[in-house]
Formats: C-alpha cells, sequence, structure tokens
C-alpha cells in the first residue's frame, strides 16, 4: 500500500487508484495488484517484470520512465525487490 500512498501524495490519482486488493484463487488469498485504467484487466508481475527487463537491458535505465522519486523505508524495499519470502519479485505484493 505504501506505493498507493505515495503515488496519491504526489498527484498520480489515476495510476493510485489502479492499485487494488484482488483475490487470487491460486494464492487463496487476497493481494494488492496493477489493473489497466482503461478495461481494469490484470498486469501481472511476470509480464512487467520482463517489460521492465528487456527495456534496460535493450536501453539501459534511461528507458524507464520515472513516475515517482520517494524515500522507501529499507524493510520495505526489501519486500518489494525480494517478496516475503526471498523467492523474488514481491513488486505487486
Amino acid at each position: 500500500m505504501w506505493i498507493k500512498q505515495r503515488l496519491s501524495q504526489a498527484g498520480q490519482e489515476r495510476l493510485a487508484d489502479s492499485i487494488k486488493p484482488r483475490w487470487s484463487a491460486t494464492l487463496r488469498s487476497r493481494y494488492l495488484s496493477s489493473g489497466c485504467w482503461n478495461c481494469d484487466a490484470l498486469q501481472g508481475d511476470f509480464p512487467v517484470d520482463e517489460e521492465a527487463s528487456q527495456l534496460l537491458y535493450d536501453k539501459g535505465v534511461d528507458a524507464l520512465d520515472a513516475v515517482l522519486v520517494a524515500e522507501v523505508p529499507t524493510l520495505v524495499w526489501q519486500r518489494t525487490v525480494h517478496g516475503d519470502r526471498g523467492e523474488g519479485s514481491g513488486v505487486l505484493m
């Protein structure tokens, strides 16, 4: 939820509103996810990670658009990058 709050504070309401709790039948729990602004289709972890990784590989960090620059507590950042159990990206969790 920290990213949703930071986006709202930065005037990025439309982007913040696209992040909301959803139910996962696979996980059997609720989680935060990002949906399309227009049709509310889910933007899953794998496609988002793959797209960002490919942009970085092809063009470097300058290829990524900066929507927000914010200070993030270390523990929050570690969970975001490594997930709850260190198994990989937890960006949308």
